[in-house]
């Protein structure tokens, strides 16, 4: 492997961990994989994860170790693609959530628990790739915190998406089990974090499955005949649905009046199955279908499913309003929202703004913005200069918490509905 200088982008996520090998001397991406975070087993969410680690030193280690495992066998199979090792490696960037960072620190991070919901040392880092694992040889890089849970993903997306360059205002969406909202005005950086739960991107939804094959990822509704017509991902046969299909599905049956504003759904509608309790809307049956000669799933969407639904996405909205207010950004002053993170590219935008998930702003642009965190650690190889501009916008960035925030509590609250925000 003489002759490149090889480098590795991790981004941490929550649910997935993606990874990058890059061919530093020509700027390229020669390699990627993407892998299941196998801290999945003790929760879905960060905070589960935290107080897991909280249980006991055993399972705080297990924690740590799984997660750093994962880097070093993501990092692996990129090069082992190439014909590479990890001894072949020079540098190493990592992105992530806040919680996830602290992991592959080795720093559990309790502190995010309870007021002032920070971590002590929010700053860069550059460890010896030893102090992460012993298969590892070079260096380490892991971009600064913002604040609390808004961690270098978050960074390093806003960098590749350029935003941080815009002179008009501009807003940034890394949507997942936790979300954080960011908003450039005026040459000034706001920043804060909704704690939108795992419905989107895993299984909390009682038909609910991760967005891989088979996954429905998008729904239709003929108002005539009543029937669905759904989409899945890769094409293949329905398993079940994911995040961006429920909200889809949410948008068609407020559209066709079998669910009204308050998100209640109409036990007179034709499509709203009220026969048992709760109350559901059968997507396909499957004892009418099969898979590979064997009876389809049941798929559908139970009125229970719809409100754990409305509080993920009221969270996500009502941090975007707090985060406006806090600004003294009019609403309409944005011109732009960039929407990334695994579950924030899956969406249907339409669908996403007609059911309050993101602001529904007339004149802004709108765009999805695929592996955001992952583009700006690859970036931060290619272009060391933009360290120091994540450790800027870091130190300049006016976070707004949101823990205990009457303003955010009340409009939580007015944001459960099904109806575009505000």
């Amino acid at each position: 492997m003489s002759g490149r200088r090889l480098a590795g982008a991790v981004d941490i996520g929550t649910s997935t961990v993606r990874t990058a090998i890059v061919d530093a001397e020509k700027g390229t991406t020669i390699a990627r994989v993407t892998i299941p975070n196998p801290q999945n087993e003790f929760g879905h969410d960060v905070v589960t994860r935290i107080r897991a680690a909280m249980s006991s030193h055993s399972t705080a280690h297990r924690l740590v170790r799984l997660l750093r495992d994962c880097v070093v066998s993501s990092l692996r199979s990129g090069l082992h693609a190439i014909g590479a090792r990890l001894a072949d490696l020079t540098e190493i960037v990592v992105v992530g959530n806040t919680v996830m960072r602290q992991f592959v620190l080795g720093e559990i991070p309790f502190a995010l628990l309870e007021p002032p919901y920070d971590i002590d040392d929010r700053s860069s880092r550059i460890v010896e790739g030893r102090e992460v694992s012993p298969l590892l040889t070079c260096g380490v890089y892991v971009p600064p915190v913002v604040h609390s849970f808004v961690g270098p993903d978050a960074l390093a997306s806003l960098i590749s998406s350029g935003l941080y360059q815009r002179s008009s205002t501009s807003m940034l969406f890394d949507v997942g089990v936790n979300t954080e909202v960011m908003l450039f005005h005026s040459g000034e950086l706001w920043a804060t974090s909704a704690p939108s739960g795992p419905a989107f991107e895993e299984s909390t939804l009682e038909c609910g499955v991760p967005a891989s094959a088979g996954a429905i990822d998008g729904v239709q509704v003929d108002s005539g005949q009543g029937v669905f017509a759904v989409h899945t991902v890769g094409d293949a046969p329905p398993m079940g649905i994911c995040g961006s299909g429920a909200i889809s599905l949410l948008a068609e049956l407020k559209r066709v009046g079998a669910i009204d504003e308050m998100g209640s759904l109409s036990r007179q509608h034709p499509l709203v199955d009220a026969t048992g309790l709760p109350v559901r809307v059968v997507i396909l049956d499957g004892s009418a279908n099969t898979v590979g000669g064997t009876p389809a799933p049941n798929v559908y969407l139970s009125q229970v499913d719809v409100r754990t639904l409305l509080q993920s996405k009221a969270a996500i909205c009502a941090a975007a309003h707090v985060l406006l207010i806090e600004s003294s950004v009019p609403t309409d002053e944005v011109s732009l929202i960039v929407i990334t993170g695994a579950f924030g590219v899956s969406l249907d935008i339409s669908a996403a703004r007609a059911v309050g998930l993101i602001p529904d702003i007339v004149n802004a642009a709108y765009t999805l913005f695929p592996e955001g965190a992952l583009k700006g650690a690859v970036q931060m190889i290619l272009d060391p200069r933009t360290r120091d501009l994540a450790v800027s916008l870091a130190e300049s960035a006016r976070y707004v918490e949101l823990m205990d925030n009457p303003l955010f509590d009340e409009t939580m609250a007015s944001a459960q509905r099904v109806r575009p925000f505000p």
